[in-house]
């Protein structure tokens, strides 16, 4: 039996308004959890109970929003990984100007760890030129 690619919508309305769909996963020790909620007039967005339950979210919980295109994320914050994600951040952009200036180091994915290692800490120049 095939189903209909639409059918998603074919669903009884007040399940459409709470969360239309709820996938669960069960990877090892992970649990990824799935659903379909809607944004409000005001651009609230409801996380279902489910998932604030699996990752311990209360009312006061903090969460970073990102978006990659039209897609949207979440990272719960607290200060801790707040710090964690600015600190990231600062050295990717360090990099970036870095590798944008031509301040990169050029090494080749068969060399071993040790001769790496040794071109990544100095103590050796590397055999590739730029």
């Amino acid at each position: 039996m095939s189903i209909p690619a639409n059918s998603l919508f074919l669903l009884p309305k007040n399940l459409y308004i709470r969360f239309i769909l709820t996938l669960k996963y069960l990877l090892g020790d992970w649990i990824l959890e799935l659903a379909i909620t809607r944004m409000s007039a005001n651009g609230q967005i409801v996380i279902p109970a489910e998932v604030r339950k699996i990752i311990g979210a209360k009312a006061s919980t903090k969460f970073m929003v990102m978006n990659e295109g039209k897609d949207l994320y979440l990272k719960q914050m607290d200060e801790q990984r707040m710090k964690e994600e600015l600190t990231f951040m600062k050295r990717l952009k360090r990099a970036e100007n870095d590798v944008k200036n031509g301040r990169v180091t050029v090494v080749d994915t068969k060399m071993s760890f040790k001769e790496f290692d040794d071109i990544m800490m100095g103590r050796k120049k590397s055999p590739i030129k730029k």
